[in-house]
């Protein structure tokens, strides 16, 4: 009788966890959707300087809310182990710190808000709504993380969804109204009003479950456990974001939004990366964990195949989906999506070795190339744009991404005595994928020679596919 009892919990346990997984991930996709969506409406409001003028504040906030936040969102899971019934007094604690560090960093920008405008070219205000935004996301992160305990996967996407609609409709209502000389305020503004809100009621939520109150106990284990993530955390931001940063300092906010928006087309395969890695993840670690290496090897050879072929389309329709997505001022982004949509590509195959990474729980590994790769980043966008101009930079971008699936890679092996990945069949999609994007770039003028190189290459991917295919028993 016992035994029924536990095994009915534990399929309770397990529908409730694949329930919520599936809330989470459709969820994501369709908030993303949503966001994506919003795009044209945007880029037809505002003009490539104000669209550069937003992407830059969304940099440096997601730079600043790192430090804000110490990354204390990151710890919650294990303090829920370590500190067990007690997670409430925890998280109320951990936002006292976070309450702390954004008075520091007031007075920061109260004494200093003249030289950092000489860097950041924004002004007083400007620099406070940076850093509030910055303060409102570290608290998001964490509620989200806590309320993840519980699977409570409906709370998580109803807030999820009032700050990403709330902020499109506020932004536009903004632009048009009070803002219709710098379009970029309100569409910062329209981003920020939203998180000031949900944050209160998060925060107003939290106290009332538990007072915040410094605890030693609390404090040191966040700021120990965080401390190592954040070198890896500012490395995936400033390969994110540096480019935009650097190109506003050094050539302009107007070619910094057209950057920007070339990255936003960049963000479909993105979202059908992650998307793709949500589901591979868990079935990698089972078939890993039961040895069935050879199974691994076909599934992934397939997986690369499929993902290459789509990376090929894309590239081929970058021209017709700018038009569609912005007016002709920003049709000089066509030239910088390619390598953009190639540099989620190489991110997409950087999941493959970072599985076993995870698995092996040899996650130091991940920020030693993480960093590494931050590094090259900056040295090749500094290099490529005085030598090639701003465009180039997504070129040291893409190439940064290459080095960044090479790292962990040969990590992969070196942690692992079993890395179960077919690399030379793995290698002939890279190739034919990188030649078959450089092929489009050159004829971007031209949709019937894109379309001949597509068929081309998919006839070649075919062909290896096949060769490669062995059935499954």
């Amino acid at each position: 009788m016992k035994n029924r009892i536990k095994k009915y919990i534990s399929e309770l346990l397990q529908r409730k966890v694949l329930m919520a997984s599936m809330g989470y991930t459709v969820g994501n996709l369709i908030l993303k959707g949503v966001v994506f969506l919003s795009i044209p409406i945007f880029t037809r409001l505002m003009s490539p300087r104000d669209f550069g003028l937003y992407s830059i504040f969304i940099s440096y906030e997601s730079i600043l809310c790192l430090f804000v936040g110490f990354c204390f969102h990151s710890s919650i899971k294990a303090a829920n182990i370590e500190f067990q019934g007690q997670i409430e007094k925890y998280t109320s604690s951990i936002y006292l710190a976070v309450a702390q560090i954004s008075l520091f960093f007031i007075l920061v920008i109260v004494v200093c808000h003249k030289y950092i405008s000489i860097y950041a070219h924004f002004d007083f205000l400007l620099q406070l709504l940076i850093l509030v935004q910055s303060a409102a996301t570290a608290i998001l992160l964490i509620y989200n993380n806590k309320i993840s305990l519980s699977y409570n996967y409906k709370k998580y996407l109803l807030i999820s969804s009032f700050y990403g609609i709330g902020s499109i409709i506020l932004s536009f209502i903004l632009i048009l109204t009070i803002f219709q000389k710098e379009p970029y305020v309100g569409r910062i503004v329209g981003t920020v009003v939203p998180s000031i809100l949900i944050s209160i009621y998060v925060l107003i939520e939290q106290f009332r479950s538990a007072r915040p109150h410094y605890n030693r106990d609390y404090w040191k284990f966040g700021v120990m456990y965080c401390l190592p993530i954040i070198p890896h955390g500012f490395s995936q931001v400033i390969l994110a974001q540096y480019g935009r940063i650097m190109i506003q300092n050094m050539v302009g906010s107007t070619q910094t939004g057209l950057y920007s928006f070339a990255f936003t087309i960049a963000m479909i395969p993105q979202i059908v990366a992650t998307s793709l890695d949500t589901a591979w993840e868990p079935w990698f670690f089972e078939r890993f964990r039961d040895k069935d290496y050879k199974i691994i090897e076909n599934r992934a050879t397939q997986y690369t195949a499929l993902f290459s072929f789509f990376t090929l389309v894309l590239c081929s329709l970058a021209p017709e989906i700018i038009h569609i997505m912005a007016p002709r001022v920003y049709m000089d982004a066509v030239y910088i999506v390619i390598p953009a949509i190639i540099g989620v590509y190489f991110t997409f195959l950087y999941y493959l070795p970072a599985c076993i990474e995870y698995y092996t729980k040899k996650t130091i590994y991940i920020a030693v190339g993480t960093v590494l790769s931050g590094v090259i980043n900056i040295g090749l966008s500094y290099i490529f744009i005085k030598k090639w101009g701003y465009i180039a930079v997504a070129y040291a971008g893409a190439l940064t991404y290459i080095a960044n699936f090479i790292f962990h890679y040969i990590i992969a092996y070196r942690i692992s005595k079993v890395v179960p990945y077919n690399i030379k069949q793995i290698s002939v999609h890279v190739i034919l994928t990188l030649f078959g994007s450089i092929l489009i770039n050159i004829y971007l003028d031209s949709l019937l020679m894109r379309f001949l190189i597509v068929f081309f290459f998919l006839t070649l991917l075919i062909f290896v596919y096949i060769a490669s295919h062995k059935d499954l028993k």
